[in-house]
C-alpha cells in the first residue's frame, strides 16, 4: 500500500502507520491524500487524524508514526521533521518513540542497510524520533524486518491453487499475531499463525475443509531452503496437488494411503490433504511391494 500510495508518486506524500499496542510492529497503513504538501514539505491532514482515532478505537490498534516521501538523495527526516516528531511525542506521552520512515526513489539493486526495505520503485528507510531535552526529537535509524506472509501465501496459491490470500492480525491466547488465510480449490481453508520472527521460525498451520473440522498440520520447517521458498516446501508433504482436496492419512513424507482415521491412528500415520485417490495410492504401493517380493 505504501508503494502504491506514496512511492508511485512525486514527493511529498504520506500517511499514518498503526499496529498492536505496546509492540514494535506495524500492521496498518492509512494514506493521506488530503495532506498539505509542497515540493519540500508534508503536513498531515485533519482527516487523517480523525481516521487514525477511529481505527485505534474500532480495531484496537495504536498510532506508531507517520511515513512520507522525500526527494531522491534525502532518505532521512529533515530538521523540520525532527521538530514535528518532538511535537508528536509531546502529544502522545504513551509512545516511547515516534516512527518516521522516509520513502525515496532509488535503485532497489543497491545494497540495503538494516533499516531499509524495498518499496515499489524505491526504498523505505525507517527512522524514529526519541525524546530529548529540547523540543526537537532525537532522530535515529531503526532496524526493520518484514514479515512476508502475503508474499509466501501468493507462492502457495501458485503451487496449490485457490483464491487470493489475505493477511491480518489474529488473537492467539490474548496476543495478536500475524495471520494469513488462503482458501484452496474445493474449499479447503488454510490459516497460518506466525510470530514476528517469521520466516526464520515456522508458523502454525491450521486446515479446515468445507463443513469439516479444523486440523493442525505437522510441517517440517527447512531452514536450509531460501526463506521465500520455505512455506511451499514445508507444505508439499501435507498438501498433495492438484485439488479439490480431501482429508487422508499416510506415512509421514509419503503419499496418502487411507481416509480411515481409525486405521491411520493404529498405524501411526499422519494427516494430510490430497487431490489423489488414497485407495488407488495404497493399491499402487501394495503392488510395488508385492512385485519386489518375487
Amino acid at each position: 500500500e505504501i508503494a502504491q500510495e506514496i512511492a508511485a508518486f512525486e514527493p511529498e506524500r504520506g500517511g499514518a502507520l498503526l499496529g498492536p499496542p505496546g509492540r514494535p510492529f506495524v500492521t496498518r497503513f492509512l494514506s493521506d491524500p488530503g495532506a498539505e504538501v509542497t515540493r519540500a514539505s508534508y503536513r498531515p491532514s485533519v482527516d487523517l487524524n480523525l481516521r487514525v482515532k477511529a481505527v485505534e478505537r474500532e480495531e484496537g490498534l495504536e498510532l506508531k508514526g507517520l511515513v512520507h516521501s522525500h526527494p531522491a538523495g534525502m532518505d532521512h527526516p529533515s530538521m523540520q521533521d525532527a521538530y514535528e516528531l518532538g511535537v508528536g511525542l509531546g502529544l502522545n506521552p504513551h509512545m516511547p518513540s515516534y516512527l518516521a520512515p522516509i520513502v525515496t526513489v532509488r535503485s532497489v539493486q543497491d545494497a540495503l542497510s538494516d533499516h531499509e526495505l524495498p518499496c515499489g520503485r524505491g526504498v523505505i528507510s525507517f527512522h524514529a524520533g526519541f525524546r530529548s531535552r529540547g523540543r526537537t526529537a532525537s532522530v535515529k535509524a531503526v532496524p526493520v524486518k518484514e514479515v512476508p506472509m502475503l508474499r509466501d501465501l501468493e507462492r502457495v496459491r501458485t503451487v496449490f491453487g485457490g483464491e487470493a490470500p489475505s493477511v491480518f492480525l489474529a488473537d492467539l491466547g490474548g496476543v495478536d499475531v500475524p495471520a494469513g488465510r488462503l482458501v484452496l480449490d474445493g474449499g479447503l481453508e488454510l490459516l497460518l499463525l506466525a510470530g514476528e520472527h517469521y520466516p526464520a521460525l515456522p508458523p502454525i498451520v491450521l486446515a479446515t475443509p468445507a463443513g469439516g473440522e479444523t486440523e493442525q498440520l505437522r510441517i517440517y520447517w527447512p531452514i536450509e531452503v531460501a526463506a521465500e521458498e520455505r512455506l511451499v516446501v514445508a507444505l508439499r508433504p501435507v498438501l498433495q496437488a492438484p485439488g479439490p482436496y480431501r482429508k487422508a492419512w499416510g506415512v509421514e513424507g509419503g503419499p496418502a494411503l487411507t481416509e480411515d482415521e481409525e486405521r491411520a491412528r493404529i498405524a501411526g500415520w499422519t494427516c494430510r490433504f490430497t487431490g489423489a485417490d488414497p485407495v488407488a495410492a495404497a493399491q499402487t504401493a501394495h503392488d510395488a511391494l508385492f512385485s519386489r517380493s518375487h
